[in-house]
């Protein structure tokens, strides 16, 4: 098996574990139900990451469906929470991910994501320039698991499915990337995860 690429998804991934701490805190203050939030929250994410929604649709839809007397305040606040929630760094696979690339991999990120969240990674992590594709669902205009994603940072890279790694926290992205032909695993944590891949496929990252 030669591999050519390894590309991580974002979320869950390339950031810390969310648990959405910063926003269920909030909505708590609020007095709405966390489970018909979160309900609502993920029902409507889809179209917000595939570029249908803005930032300003998506979380209206979210309150209007959840609670009453919502100011734009209240908007702004829970837009601000959600993009801390996901942008905080997981560093070790990270810097697992650029020492592939120093050993001649090239380095690829798919990721399920709203415009507002690319225009802020874009603008605060400068290292996403030296990542060899990155691809978010909401340029695309679809999202994982439907196979044109996969295909799009393929396409980027100038490789064929079977010379490259996708490792996702969901496991039906993960079975998406393979139905495409791509080899993909489930990524737990990067004590459990990263010591498997390099084992199962060879990856020399000296």
């Amino acid at each position: 098996m030669y591999l050519k690429a390894v590309i991580l998804d974002f979320g869950n991934v390339l950031s810390l574990p969310n648990r959405h701490d910063g926003v269920l805190e909030y909505i708590r203050r609020l007095d709405i139900p966390e489970d018909d939030f979160l309900k609502v929250y993920r029902t409507e994410r889809h179209l917000f990451d595939q570029g249908d929604l803005d930032v300003w649709e998506y979380w209206t839809r979210v309150m209007d469906r959840t609670f009453t007397g919502y100011s734009r305040l209240t908007l702004e606040r829970l837009v601000d929470l959600d993009m801390q929630d996901w942008t905080r760094l997981n560093e070790p696979v990270l810097e697992w991910h650029r020492t592939l690339a120093e050993s001649g991999y090239l380095t690829g990120i798919l990721s399920n994501l709203p415009y507002v969240f690319a225009e802020y990674f874009r603008e605060h992590f400068p290292w996403l320039e030296q990542v060899d594709a990155v691809t978010f669902s909401c340029d695309v205009g679809v999202v994982k698991p439907e196979p044109e994603i996969y295909r799009v940072c393929l396409k980027s890279l100038g490789l064929e499915p079977e010379q490259a790694l996708f490792i996702d926290d969901i496991q039906e992205n993960v079975e998406g990337a393979r139905r495409v032909g791509m080899h993909a695993a489930l990524f737990v944590s990067p004590k459990e995860t990263i010591p498997t891949l390099v084992e199962q496929f060879g990856l020399n990252s000296e």
